[in-house]
């Protein structure tokens, strides 16, 4: 909420607006991609006591990638809309 007025003063109303749309696709994706990392993976990993970066890097990051993948072809009309919007 304080960054908000900072970043429509820098950047004007468009790409805040552009941005803002954007981005609500890609975090929820993004969340539900590392949440859906397969069990039986994680439980390998843990069992060859893997670190916490291991895991995310190695197994929640690559399985996430085709939640991200989708929400970037959402988030890149979505994001279009915003700048006709905010305009």
């Amino acid at each position: 909420m304080v960054i908000a007025p900072l970043t429509v003063i820098w950047f004007g109303y468009t790409i805040f607006a552009s941005a803002l749309t954007g981005m609500f696709p890609l975090l929820i994706n993004g969340i539900a991609g590392l949440k859906s990392a397969d069990p039986t993976m994680l439980e390998l990993m843990h069992s060859f006591n893997a670190s916490r970066w291991q895991v995310l890097s190695k197994a929640k990051i690559f399985n996430a990638m085709p939640y991200v993948f989708a929400a970037l072809k959402a988030s890149v009309g979505l994001s279009v809309i915003g700048a006709v919007v905010g305009e």
